[in-house]
């Protein structure tokens, strides 16, 4: 049996054997499998992407939240509501990912939707800072002045250029 009714008879099974996973032996890891499973055959399978998420929150399993909430981000049509999500998602990255390139990725998904968000252009000058990127911190630091309308503001951001540009390019000028 191929095709369509054959994808449709294993996300049942697969279903099912997630269920009796979860609800017989509280077995999350084996549930998963199958959910993921579910994903190869039918990508954009919600209830699927739904369920790993709440398994992954309870879990603790913010790499695979994130994972499996970018696929859901995907999926949704409306921009702004899209929009919305990913900024949430690129906060939560933010609060609770250890390592840095996820939400460094997610944050510069924000500005390639919307250049001058505020927060991600802040939260990308702190993960630059703390990763010791110093020619990307230049680049955020530099979108930040030209967006900066009060003048203290500005000036503490220049400030704060200047010595990265010095002390950490070796750039005197």
């Amino acid at each position: 049996e191929a095709g369509p009714d054959r994808s449709k008879k294993l996300v049942a099974l697969h279903k099912q054997i997630a269920s009796i996973m979860i609800e017989r032996f509280s077995n999350a890891g084996e549930a998963i499998k199958s959910y993921e499973a579910i994903l190869d055959l039918e990508p954009d399978n919600r209830e699927a992407i739904k369920v790993l998420k709440d398994i992954y929150d309870q879990r603790r399993d913010y790499d695979s939240f994130v994972a499996i909430s970018e696929r859901e981000i995907g999926l949704i049509s409306d921009d702004k509501q899209r929009f919305k999500r990913l900024v949430e998602l690129a906060k939560l990255a933010s609060e609770k990912l250890r390592k840095p390139q996820t939400p460094i990725a997610l944050w510069e998904r924000v500005l390639e939707t919307e250049p001058t968000h505020k927060e991600a252009l802040t939260e990308l000058e702190n993960w630059f800072e703390r990763e010791k990127n110093w020619e990307r911190l230049v680049d955020i630091l530099e979108r930040r002045i030209a967006l900066e309308k009060d003048v203290p503001s500005q000036v503490n951001l220049l400030d704060k250029l200047g010595m990265v540009a010095s002390a950490r390019l070796g750039d005197a000028e």
